[in-house]
């Protein structure tokens, strides 16, 4: 169905070029109609060429058509042609993908370049590179949001590199969109990497600040601790970052009023 699309837009391309080249009044002889095919190589649609039909006389025209480059659509005069060529260039990177095709979806984000649906059926998302990075890898080093998502709900491994998650990696570019996708997603806050830190204790260490509020707010645990045992509290004095160790402090205040009004309702009130 894409081929007959494509060969619906060429042909009435054509037809419009024709229109404005006519003089007024003038109609043309002859015209075509074709459908294109995906590739020269790709036998999986039969390559109809062009019928070539008389108008307006009622006689039958000469079959005076010239063959395209990618088979199946051609035009009735060099004219036509020629504009056929220039609309093949143009639109050539979003003709369909050929069966056989590989396509390298590394290769494709890594050089920043916008991925589709129709680039990523079949595809294999999770190949790596020479050093274990996925695709994944770079669309977030690309800070590139679109091929992120796209990846994502292809179902690309979350583990982007060997022991680096897309969260931590996430954090260590700045990429707040996609900290908030992922953990919107239902990747949890207190996923930890390989020295046992959480994802909010990495926030603190690279001092960002929106990052903190964000995992706080969204269930991060303040009371979880790395392979030091330190927890956040710790981390958040060590930040040269003000707004983040006040942050973390009433954080941790309110978490304590909630306990005692908690403890306080189930004595009744008392105050022992």
């Amino acid at each position: 169905m894409k081929g007959v699309s494509n060969g619906r837009f060429f042909y009435h391309t054509l037809q419009k070029y024709r229109q404005c080249m006519e003089p007024a009044g003038q109609k043309s002889g002859v015209f075509c109609t074709g459908i294109l095919r995906r590739d020269p190589g790709d036998t999986a649609l039969p390559d109809r060429g062009c019928k070539v039909h008389g108008r307006g006389d009622g006689d039958r025209a000469q079959n005076a058509s010239v063959r395209g480059p990618v088979g199946g659509l051609v035009s009735q005069s060099f004219q036509d042609f020629k504009l056929y060529q220039s609309i093949i260039k143009e639109r050539r990177m979003t003709l369909p993908k050929n069966r056989h095709h590989l396509f390298n979806v590394i290769e494709e984000v890594r050089n920043k370049r916008d991925l589709t649906y129709q680039n990523l059926i079949g595809a294999q998302v999770n190949r790596r590179d020479e050093e274990g990075r996925n695709a994944l890898y770079w669309a977030i080093t690309n800070r590139h949001t679109h091929n992120a998502k796209l990846l994502i709900e292809f179902e690309s491994s979350l583990m982007v590199a060997p022991k680096l998650h897309a969260l931590f990696h996430a954090i260590e570019v700045r990429h707040y969109e996609l900290i908030i996708l992922l953990v919107q997603s239902g990747i949890s806050p207190n996923i930890t990497d390989e020295y046992g830190r959480s994802a909010l204790m990495v926030a603190i260490e690279k001092e960002q600040f929106r990052t903190v509020c964000f995992l706080i707010r969204n269930g991060a645990d303040l009371f979880q601790m790395d392979d030091h045992y330190e927890i956040a509290l710790d981390y958040a004095f060590r930040s040269e970052c003000g707004e983040i160790r006040g942050f973390v402090e009433h954080a941790l205040a309110m978490i304590e009023e909630e306990e005692q009004k908690k403890m306080l309702h189930r004595c009744g009130g008392c105050h022992t």
